[in-house]
């Protein structure tokens, strides 16, 4: 058995029917019948597996079908041709014993041409074809439509599903093109696509030529169809049953969706259904038959469905825009409080919802009501400007029980929703005044265009929601503000505030960083005035601290240098003012202050000099409710100890210097 691919006939001629320099929008007269057939006619009926619903839909394959079935094919006009199964997947490409109707964007990997919408593959066999393969190009933009051709905006034809679907079924029946056969007709099979629409008379006469003869087999099956029960009510099953004699090789079923191998299966029809069956010998010889299940009426309920959507195309993020569906109920019954809901998606495939941006509400429709219902859709400020789609799904809470759930989304019109990204807050920072003396204050004031959602702020201890605040900057110092959108983008902007006039504040925490964590210096002070708590460890390892009450500035006010003291007293628990003893210095300590937050510590204790680099220690972070930070004590009758309290923001850092 030789088997000859789509390139032998089919594929050469699909592609001169599909050409775009022979689109005609009328055809020549010319004599009433002057069909053309294909050399090869099918060996018997044809069954086709349809998988169309990725591009435009099964229905308007089975509506062609339909045509050509009512016409009729062959000189003994069988009037049961083609029928239709639906498979779930496409079988794949090349002879595979399946006849199959699909989509795809190349054919069988080869490239389609620029202009190729369609190509039929015929697969025969000793004069007879034996699979019929239609690939649709899946490239191109599909619409279905009655009457003459239909243009775009652009001048340009949009593609007619039903017209090239008649035409290539009629390939598939055995016609071939009249006018490459140099005659003149009104034709669907013409290679010129035009006006034509429906099959014309030419057509059917070649319809009823062909020659298939697949009853002339014999010993084709005679096949018996049962179903149990032959009665159910809406939503129940009932299983259908085949039995042929002789044993029929393969099947045919109509409405049922089961396979070419499947004798039996379960049906659960929504109304009352005819079922037909084909069983076929090896030969594709075979006979009809049919049974009925019938279902009871259903009760009477409601059916939702929006007839239109329409919206403003656009909005900018963070915005709103006016939304409006017109809403049917075509069901028999009043429905309950629904509501619709308004969807954008990046997503063109019917069916994906990416987000929810608004809604409205109706209290019911009555049986064949109708009602405008109207809502504003809320832009997420943080969402991504580009180009959406812009859905209305009706009761997309599922609160009505609806007779049909999956006819209830529309596209809206415009159905392309442009957003544009929300702007990001120009910001300006000012101080007042912006010029202070050494242990002043003043205030921070942003102002952001378009007004900021919060803020971000350096060296302030500012909360998010605050556009202004107090500072004390103990030298000059920069400050920093970021006003942020609803996206959460924003850009920052500075300003400097400038102190004169004596020492900068350095009170605060010291030490030499992680690297010697445990020991440390807390300076407190009083205008120019330092007092410093220095607590460390002896040469055996136990703790030890030592207080630098006074000293002295250099005349850059950077360097200060003081005596160290270890004073001795009672324990906290029994003390006694007559038990302090200062003592004589122990050493003494310079501290050159190399900017706001480093510093150099240079000591001699006890006979033991040596120097440290020292920093901040950052310990603390938000807002201040209220400042502690401060030396303390327990006043003139308990002279000799207090605690040393550094605040940073509202956490504090006591040093507490007491005797053992």
């Amino acid at each position: 058995m030789k088997l000859l691919t789509q390139r032998a006939f089919t594929y050469r001629a699909l592609i001169r029917f599909f050409a775009p320099a022979v689109i005609a929008s009328a055809f020549a007269a010319g004599p009433a019948s002057a069909y053309s057939l294909l050399d090869n006619a099918p060996g018997g009926r044809l069954s086709m597996n349809l998988v169309m619903q990725a591009l435009i839909g099964d229905q308007p394959i089975s509506n062609a079908m339909a045509q050509w079935n009512q016409a009729g094919i062959g000189p003994e006009l069988d009037h049961e041709f083609f029928s239709a199964q639906v498979a779930g997947a496409s079988g794949g490409c090349g002879y595979n014993q399946v006849n199959e109707v699909t989509s795809s964007n190349t054919i069988c990997g080869l490239a389609f041409g620029d202009s190729t919408l369609a190509v039929t593959a015929l697969w025969y066999s000793a004069g007879k074809v034996i699979e019929v393969d239609m690939l649709f190009n899946s490239a191109k933009r599909w619409g279905s439509y009655s009457g003459p051709l239909v243009y775009n905006g652009s001048g340009m034809a949009i593609n007619d599903i039903n017209r090239i679907a008649l035409h290539e079924l009629g390939h598939a029946a055995g016609l071939n093109h009249p006018d490459e056969a140099g005659q003149s007709v009104h034709s669907i099979m013409n290679s010129h696509v035009g006006d034509t629409y429906t099959l014309q008379a030419d057509d059917i006469a070649g319809a009823r030529a062909i020659a298939w003869h697949a009853a002339e087999s014999v010993n084709a099956p005679v096949c018996k169809l049962t179903t149990q029960p032959a009665m159910i009510e809406a939503g129940g099953n009932s299983t259908l049953m085949a039995s042929c004699t002789p044993a029929a090789t393969s099947y045919s079923w109509t409405n049922s969706g089961f396979g070419s191998t499947t004798s039996a299966g379960i049906v659960s029809p929504a109304i009352t259904t005819t079922y037909h069956l084909t069983g076929y010998n090896a030969l594709g010889a075979g006979n009809s038959t049919s049974v009925t299940v019938s279902v009871a009426a259903a009760q009477s309920s409601p059916e939702l469905e929006i007839m239109s959507v329409t919206g403003p195309g656009g909005a900018s993020a963070g915005g709103q825009a006016a939304l409006m569906a017109e809403v049917i109920n075509r069901g028999s019954s009043t429905t309950a409080p629904f509501r619709i809901g308004f969807y954008l998606s990046r997503n063109g495939s019917d069916g994906v919802i990416d987000l929810l941006v608004g809604t409205c509400s109706l209290a019911g429709l009555m049986a064949g009501q109708t009602s405008l219902c109207t809502g504003a859709a809320t832009i997420p400020a943080g969402i991504a400007g580009g180009t959406y789609l812009l859905r209305a799904i009706v009761d997309d809470t599922f609160a009505v029980n609806e007779s049909d759930e999956t006819n209830n989304m529309r596209m809206a019109t415009p159905d392309v929703f442009i957003i544009a990204a929300a702007r990001l807050p120009v910001c300006t920072l000012m101080a007042s005044p912006a010029v202070i003396a050494a242990g002043g204050s003043t205030t921070l004031f942003a102002t952001c265009s378009p007004a900021a959602t919060s803020y971000i702020w350096t060296g302030t201890g500012f909360g998010a929601s605050s556009a202004s605040g107090m500072v004390a900057p103990k030298q000059t110092t920069s400050y920093t503000v970021t006003g942020i959108n609803a996206a959460g983008a924003g850009s920052p902007v500075n300003t400097v505030v400038l102190v004169t006039g004596g020492a900068a504040n350095y009170a605060d925490l010291w030490w030499a960083g992680s690297a010697e964590n445990g020991w440390g210096l807390s300076i407190q002070q009083h205008g120019s005035k330092l007092f410093s708590a220095l607590y460390v460890y002896d040469i055996a390892g136990q703790p030890a601290w030592y207080v630098m009450p006074s000293g002295d500035w250099d005349g850059a006010f950077t360097t200060f240098t003081g005596l160290l003291y270890q004073p001795a007293s009672a324990p906290l628990s029994s003390y006694t003012p007559a038990s302090f003893v200062p003592g004589a210095a122990v050493g003494s300590v310079t501290i050159t202050f190399t900017s706001a937050a480093t510093a150099v510590l240079r000591y001699t204790i006890n006979g033991i000099t040596g120097e440290k680099a020292i920093l901040l220690q950052v310990f603390g972070h938000g807002a201040a409710p209220v400042e502690f930070g401060d030396m303390w004590w327990g006043g003139t009758t308990q002279d000799g100890w207090g605690i040393s309290i550094t605040q940073q923001g509202g956490v504090l850092f006591g040093a507490w210097y007491t005797y053992g």
